[in-house]
């Protein structure tokens, strides 16, 4: 639209044109040719005139349309312009408008095309050739339209060639040519285009220089051969233009292009014809020759090659070598690439026939290369041609070269002196091949190659290869012609040649030399070996002694006498070890006494002193060496390292250098050859006071460590520990001060470690640990913590380590806590707390004790450090609390508190938190799961990962914080232990006495109430079995029962009263007596609130019995029977009971009646004791029917109140049940609408009860409810319903009270409830202490007992911090059974195995029922053998084994104040069977397993099959009362932080102890992560226990703003 717009806006403003026809109708682009016009143009006009006005219309014409039949008109006006006669300018002016006419109106001319050709054809004027071809350009547009005139145009082309050779518009010309190839081959006849082709070789040939011409020759060439077929006619002059443009560097590229694609089509094989002929004709041209060879080359075998061409080498070689005569460098120059080039794509194909050929011209460029022609540009030719020699040998030597090899490799020789060394390397190695043992005279040909290119040849390369010749000679037939090759080649070559070898100056050759003995040496077993060793020491020698620096002959040397002697040691004969072993010590001292410091000299002691440290020997003293795996040693039966002591002696004083030389090599030696290793730990010795060089320092190191474990050795030699010590030190003392590398002091410090096991034969022990002392405050901490570990158990006995502990745990508590030194210094603290090593810090003073504690709490901070060193650090917390002496303790316990407390808040600060501790009721962090689901944790992000790992540390760390301060609590006054071993006195009299249990901050409270015995006592005094009462518990000393039955004043157990507090690190119980004299508090049936409603249930109870009359009654009546009876009346509350009484109640299920029996009677008539189970056989069938018409009354009106589980009561209760129950249920009558009719009955009912408790003070449940009712409340109306209180009834027999607890196994009746849809209140008062069944007993209430213990403290329970009465229901029961179960103190459960000699299965090692003298020392120290029936819960923790004799009758136990450690030891297990199914049942689910291998080999990882199984603590028994403990762990272990410097060397003394810690610290670091990842396993008795108190609070339904917090009793 818009170029619309704009035509039509240009119309409006454009001039009108004189006719308005014109106008109207032309386009506004097109231009209008008037008559005037024309007749302005015509001849009638002047020629000036006419010549002005067609300038005029030039560009006009060429930009701009005319009108139809205006071109016509125009030139027959200007056509006579054209003629000869005009003047050259005339034409000019002309022509150049008709070609801007042509160009212009190029669409509108139709036929008019072919006239103006015509006219371009005919205008045969010279001087206008030029425009006659722009007007041609313009005509044919540039030569892709010939339309009209395609049979004229080729033969005008060909016309105008010859003018144009020489004309300026030369590349114009070709240029239009090669479009009109392009675009219309296909009008040209081949005459013309062969014309064509012809003349423009022609035209290349003749303008060779000029590059653009050249360029476009040779398009008008390709365009022939892409559009169009070149004539035979035109190949010649095609190939030989092509050869000499491929000379040049600018059209090679083009020209092979060009050629490959001639070549190519069906002229390939008459152009390969072609250029035979230009090679074989045109000796005089050698750019053509060049071009030739070249193409030929290129296209049967170069990289480029014409797959469509299939002639033979053979038929184009001779013409190569014809072309060869011209004898020009430059032919010679491509005819050796083109060799070069053949011989390396296909050389291995080439038959012999070609390879002749190949020769010929070979020996046609050697024979250039020889004459003076050459010594301009003959130089390329002989590099290229020594390279097809290279070539040629290298196929010979793969045996694929298929010529004459005689002639080729005499050709070569011809140039061995000007040849490079490969092509004489070549040669060697050809004439090297020749020589064949078969043949007569293979001994001369293999010396006249040595003499010839070893001797008489200068250079070191083909001398070396010579020797190489001998060396592979001698490798492939010195089993048959060893000696021959010896005595006849090798001493006459080497030994008395002049020059001799050591004096030779070349070291390479001296170097192969040596290299060349060595290897002999190695397999040489007869008395040449001495001869060959002569040689080595003889090239060692004078290079030591002539030259400043050793050279790399000498390396070569002695690195191969170390291998050498490696190898003699373990083959016979001996003697030739002892040799070997002489010159290393020998060379060794002589490189300190010339104090060579180079590279190489460091490098040899390097090896040397490696050798040496690698070195082991046996009990039986056998030499042997430690192999590169560093695991196996081989050991030698023919070297020993013992020798007499006066030769040792004597060796050791003589500062000469030992003699060495043929005469002492020959001398006789024994079978058995022994080696004095002292000399060469006086090498050791004398590097270690002189060496500088840290790479040889850093070998030592490196080795001397396992060196010095082989005790044999060491001890056998009688080596100078002392000295070693000495100069370790200060070794140490200088590599501190010079700063050099840490692994290297690492390495120095592991050698004092191990040096340590030698503290029997050590003098320096103070100097040693002095050492050890500067050690902590460098780099090297680490190390020396774990040395002085190692000290502290090795020297625990010593006067220096004595000495010198005060100085070290001071500058122990310099250190700072960090990561790296967490480990090893937690670890030495724990051994140091331990009993074995008490003589140690006995003396310690309170400010030692300190400082102790002062390094221990800094660990215990989360966020710096991992959950292992945080359990770790409170671990060995406790194990040193507990050792202080009890003056101290008061003390340490404040400053530990106080400092536990600044770093919780430092802690809580930096993770931004408020300091505050941890929530009463804390939910666990970390949820259990049985096995580890790795899906779940894969769809959580690192965030909450990270976020999650803090959480669980911090509130890891608060916990073990609280089990921290409440161990200290329970022994910083005493030593107490950890569980009360309650007398049978005491059970007996608090049996069936009253029960209450409070939480008291971190701890349960339980208070037990003995009932009065006095009319049992009396029966027991006259059947005699008071007497016995102090022979069944031989722990009351002074029975205050006695003494209570001789006045009479009162029963047996008034008064009385049992406190058991539970705490998280101990169980504490004691036996009190209230001495005031006054009346129990009795209250009457009425006076209990068994009608009223409490915590809001305002449902009524109603009572029956099957006796009938009210329930009031029934009681009384059954309380009188009971007390005429003499009987007890027990209540057992489920929260209070303790884990050392029989007496268990638990709620039972609505049950019926139980038969017509005695009720206090267990027995039948024929006195015959009737169970348990017999009694509930013969009830069941007795109340069938009723239980079913109870079930149909309740039908879909039942309750959760009358659900309850018929569970039989736990334990051995010698409990007697009543045979009443509650009635059933009314049908139509729900609960909802009893509890509405009776609802303000029932409160006034309840008011009216519980007012005279109400008054009473010392009921401190109901204090409680007026504190805070609504607490109390929300705490009953959690609680079941369906509980009702036991009533439990004691028996009337002849026989003492006493004997029948003690002797009833079963329980002897059982109460049977039956609760109303009313019973809630049943159930609450049920599970209130102020019960009725309580309130008429004669027993003290314990919540009086609670009252004058704990009521002060709490400000008489009106703060915060109130005790919380546990409800006697079953989820409590259960609860506190569980807390029961967890033992006070730290758990371990570790195995024990033993591997003896050739057992690698897993029944072989479990079926192991006895081990070596060694073995069972280990497992008598290790632990305190028990009999396994004698161990008694919770007092001794067994880790599942049976105390029965299924796992045996006898264990390993240890134990300390806090932790207990029982091992599984398979020997002990008894013999069972094939499977060993039970000892793999113990051994298999523990973490950690103590291997004792008395195997001597490597203990396989995968020996007992178990997920379990995380660490292994391998001990491997050496020599000399000496062992190797090392920890691996399991492959996929992720257990982390165990510090880990071994293999660890320890004494069989100590041996048990390190064993112990290791699988200690092991087992913890294995219980925190399985806790913190998996939840499958318990990391702490004391925080689980701490968190089972804890989850009592939230299930009392405890408010969190009323929090207990901790009491310190200290």
């Amino acid at each position: 639209m818009a170029s619309e717009f704009r035509k039509r806006l240009q119309n409006l403003f454009r001039r009108r044109s004189e006719d308005p026809e014109h106008s109207l109708t032309l386009d506004p682009e097109d231009i209008t040719i008037g008559v005037d016009t024309v007749k302005e143009l015509s001849r009638e006009n002047p020629l000036v005139h006419r010549l002005l006005r067609l300038k005029e219309l030039t560009d006009i014409v060429a930009k701009q349309r005319v009108e139809e039949y205006a071109v016509e008109s125009i030139w027959i006006a200007i056509k006579d312009l054209l003629r000869p006669s005009n003047p050259l300018e005339t034409r000019s002016i002309v022509l150049a408008f008709l070609e801007a006419l042509i160009r212009g109106q190029y669409g509108e001319l139709g036929l008019l095309r072919h006239h103006f050709f015509r006219v371009v054809a005919m205008h045969n004027i010279e001087e206008d050739f030029a425009q006659r071809l722009g007007i041609l350009t313009e005509l044919t547009g540039q030569g892709r339209n010939v339309q009209s005139f395609e049979q004229d145009i080729g033969p005008l082309l060909l016309n105008w060639m010859p003018v144009m050779a020489n004309h300026e518009k030369l590349s114009a010309f070709l240029k239009l040519t090669v479009n009109v190839i392009h675009f219309n081959a296909s009008y040209l006849e081949e005459s013309v285009i062969s014309g064509l082709v012809q003349y423009t070789c022609v035209i290349c040939d003749r303008f060779e220089s000029v590059s653009g011409v050249v360029e476009s020759c040779l398009e008008l060439v390709d365009s022939v051969l892409r559009y169009s077929c070149l004539p035979t006619s035109a190949l010649q002059p095609t190939i030989t233009t092509l050869c000499h443009t491929v000379v040049g560097e600018t059209f090679s590229h083009v020209s092979w292009q060009l050629m490959s694609k001639l070549l190519g089509t069906h002229l390939g094989h008459r152009g390969i014809y072609t250029l035979c002929e230009i090679l074989q004709d045109n000796a005089s041209d050698p750019c053509l020759l060049q071009g030739a060879i070249f193409f030929l080359g290129e296209s049967l075998w170069g990289s480029q090659r014409v797959s469509s061409l299939k002639h033979s080498f053979p038929s184009v070689l001779p013409s190569i070598l014809k072309a060869l005569d011209l004898g020009h460098p430059s032919v010679f120059y491509k005819a050796v690439l083109s060799m070069e080039r053949l011989i390396e794509k296909e050389g291995q194909r080439l038959d012999y026939v070609t390879w002749d050929l190949v020769l010929s011209i070979l020996e046609s460029i050697s024979v250039f290369v020889e004459s003076e022609k050459s010594l301009v540009n003959g130089s390329r030719v002989a590099r290229k041609l020594h390279h097809i020699f290279s070539c040629v040998e290298g196929s010979c030597e793969s045996g694929k070269f298929l010529g004459e090899a005689k002639r080729f490799f005499s050709l070569a020789e011809r140039f061995t002196c000007k040849r490079p060394e490969l092509c004489a390397l070549t040669l060697v190695s050809f004439r090297a091949r020749a020589i064949d043992p078969s043949a007569s005279d293979w001994i001369q040909s293999l010396e006249s190659v040595l003499i010839r290119y070893y001797v008489n040849d200068a250079r070191t390369n083909v001398r070396l290869k010579a020797l190489t010749v001998l060396e592979a000679v001698l490798s492939s037939i010195r089993h048959t012609f060893e000696d021959l090759l010896i005595e006849s080649v090798v001493l006459p070559l080497f030994h008395s040649s002049t020059p001799s070898i050591e004096e030779d100056g070349d070291v390479d050759v001296r170097q192969a030399v040596v290299q060349l003995h060595l290897d002999l040496a190695f397999g040489c077993t007869n008395p040449h070996f001495f001869s060959l060793v002569v040689v080595i020491e003889r090239v060692v020698k004078r290079t030591m002694e002539s030259e400043t620096q050793i050279g790399k002959d000498v390396e070569t040397a002695m690195i191969g006498l170390v291998e050498l002697f490696k190898y003699k040691l373990l083959h016979i004969p001996p003697h030739h070890s002892y040799c070997l072993f002489r010159i290393l010590v020998n060379h060794v001292q002589l490189q300190y006494k010339r104090q060579d410091t180079s590279s190489r000299a460091s490098r040899i002691r390097q090896q040397i002193f490696e050798c040496f440290l690698r070195l082991r020997a046996n009990p039986l003293h056998q030499l042997g060496f430690l192999c590169s795996n560093n695991t196996t040693v081989d050991y030698s039966p023919f070297v020993t390292c013992d020798e007499s002591e006066d030769d040792v002696l004597n060796k050791r004083r003589s500062s000469r250098p030992l003699p060495i030389g043929k005469a002492a090599c020959f001398a006789a030696m024994p079978h058995q050859e022994p080696i004095c290793y002292v000399n060469a730990f006086d090498s050791l010795l004398m590097c270690l006071q002189q060496e500088r060089d840290g790479d040889v320092l850093a070998v030592v190191g490196k080795f001397l460590s396992a060196a010095l474990r082989n005790k044999t050795l060491m001890l056998a030699c009688d080596v100078d520990l002392d000295t070693l010590c000495q100069l370790l030190c200060k070794v140490i003392s200088t590599l501190v001060k010079d700063g050099d590398s840490k692994d290297c002091l690492e390495d120095f410090y592991k050698t004092l470690f191990t040096l340590t096991s030698y503290f029997g034969d050590l003098k320096r022990k103070q100097e040693l640990l002095e050492c050890l002392e500067r050690g902590l405050s460098g780099r090297c901490s680490r190390s020396c913590l774990l040395s002085i570990k190692i000290c502290l158990l090795e020297m625990n006995s010593e006067s220096p380590i004595k000495r010198l502990l005060p100085s070290i745990l001071s500058s122990m508590a310099k250190l700072s806590a960090t990561v790296n030194l967490s480990g090893p210094l937690l670890e030495c603290l724990q051994v140091l707390s331990w009993s074995e090593l008490e003589p140690l810090h006995a003396g310690c003073r309170e400010k030692d004790y300190h400082s102790i504690f002062s390094m221990l709490i800094p660990y215990t901070d989360s966020t710096k450090f991992s959950s292992l060193i945080v359990t770790l650090a409170f671990h060995v917390t406790f194990s040193w609390f507990v050792r202080i002496p009890l003056q101290f303790r008061k003390s340490v316990n404040q400053f530990v508190s106080k400092r536990l407390d600044s770093l919780h808040v430092l802690a809580s600060e930096s993770q931004g938190g408020s300091g505050s501790g941890s929530p009463l009721v804390s939910p666990r962090i970390i949820k259990r799961q049985k096995s580890p689901n790795f899906s779940d944790y894969a769809m959580k992000s690192v965030d909450e990962e990270s976020k999650k790992q803090l959480t669980a540390s911090a509130s890891l760390r608060d916990e073990l914080k609280e089990v921290c301060a409440d161990l200290m609590a329970h022994y910083t006054f005493s030593n107490v232990h950890t569980h009360p071993s309650r007398s049978n006195t005491v059970r007996w009299m608090t049996d069936g006495g009253l029960t209450k249990s409070w939480l008291v901050g971190r701890s349960v409270v339980t208070i037990t109430t003995a009932l009065e015995r006095k009319d049992q006592l009396a029966s027991s005094s006259r059947t005699g079995t008071l007497a016995s009462l102090h022979s069944i518990d031989s722990l009351d000393r002074a029975s205050p029962f006695d003494s209570a039955a001789r006045r009479g004043d009162i029963g047996v157990g008034r008064g009385w009263a049992d406190v058991l507090v539970r705490r998280p690190t101990a169980n504490i119980s004691w036996t009190m007596r209230v001495e005031n004299k006054g009346e129990p508090v009795r209250a009457s049936v009425a006076s209990v609130p068994l009608f009223g409603g409490v915590a809001g249930s305002d449902t009524p109870l109603s009572l029956s019995s099957d006796h009938g009359g009210s329930v009031t009654s029934f009681a009384l009546r059954r309380i009188q029977a009971i007390r005429g009876g003499g009987g007890g009346m027990k209540k057992g509350g489920s929260a209070g009971i303790s884990p050392y009484s029989s007496s268990l109640s638990s709620p039972v299920r609505p049950a019926p009646r139980w038969p017509t029996l005695p009720v206090n009677s267990p027995f039948t008539g024929d006195g015959r004791r009737i169970s348990r189970d017999e009694i509930l056989t013969e009830t069941a069938s007795a109340d069938e029917e009723e239980e079913e018409k109870e079930e149909e009354e309740e039908g879909e009106e039942e309750t959760d109140v009358c659900r309850t589980t018929a569970e039989p009561i736990p334990s051995s209760a010698s409990t007697l049940k009543g045979d009443f129950n509650f009635e059933t249920p009314q049908l139509g009558e729900s609960p909802l609408e009893r509890s509405l009719i009776n609802m303000q009955e029932q409160k006034d009912v309840a008011t009216r009860s519980l007012s005279p408790l109400l008054r009473n003070k010392s009921c401190p449940e109901l204090c409680l409810f007026l504190n805070d009712p609504s607490a109390v409340s929300a705490r009953f109306s959690r609680q079941s319903s369906r509980e009702a209180e036991d009533v439990l009834l004691s028996p009337t027999s002849p026989r003492s009270p006493l004997e029948t607890f003690f002797e009833s196994k079963e329980p002897e009746s059982s109460l049977t409830l039956t609760a109303t849809p009313s019973a809630s209140l049943l159930a609450t008062s049920a599970k209130d202490p102020t019960s009725i069944s309580q309130r008429d007993s004669s027993a003290l209430d314990p919540s009086f007992v609670f009252m004058q213990l704990y009521g002060q403290i709490f400000g008489f329970l009106g703060d915060a911090n109130s005790p919380v009465l546990l409800p006697q229901e079953e989820g409590m029961e259960r609860a506190i059974k569980v807390l029961d179960h967890l033992p006070a103190f730290s758990t371990h459960k570790i195995g024990l195995i033993y591997v003896g000699n050739g057992q690698r299965t897993e029944n072989e090692v479990l079926a192991n029922s006895w081990g070596s003298s060694r073995y069972c020392q280990f497992v008598n120290g290790i632990g305190s053998l028990v009999r396994l029936s004698d161990c008694q819960e919770p007092e001794v923790c067994l880790g599942g084994l049976h105390r029965t004799g299924e796992d045996g009758d006898f264990t390993c136990l240890w134990k300390d104040g806090v932790t207990q450690v029982v091992f599984h030891v398979a020997t002990l297990m008894g013999q069972q069977t094939s499977s060993m199914t039970s000892k793999k049942l113990h051994i298999g689910n523990n973490f950690v397993t103590i291997v004792y291998n008395d195997s001597g080999e490597i203990y396989p990882p995968d020996v007992i099959k178990s997920r379990l199984n995380s660490v292994d603590i391998i001990v491997t028994p050496l020599d000399m009362n000496s062992n190797e403990v090392a920890i691996r762990f399991r492959e996929g272990s992720a257990v982390v932080g165990i510090a880990d410097l071994g293999p660890y060397v320890i004494s069989d003394n100590r041996l048990p102890v390190l064993a112990r810690q290791l699988a200690l610290v092991s087992d913890l670091a294995c219980l925190t992560y399985r806790e913190q990842v998996y939840g499958d396993v318990q990391g702490s008795n004391w925080v689980e226990r701490l968190r089972k108190i804890k989850q009592l609070y939230g299930k009392v339904g405890y408010s969190s703003k009323a929090q207990a917090s901790y009491i310190a009793f200290t």
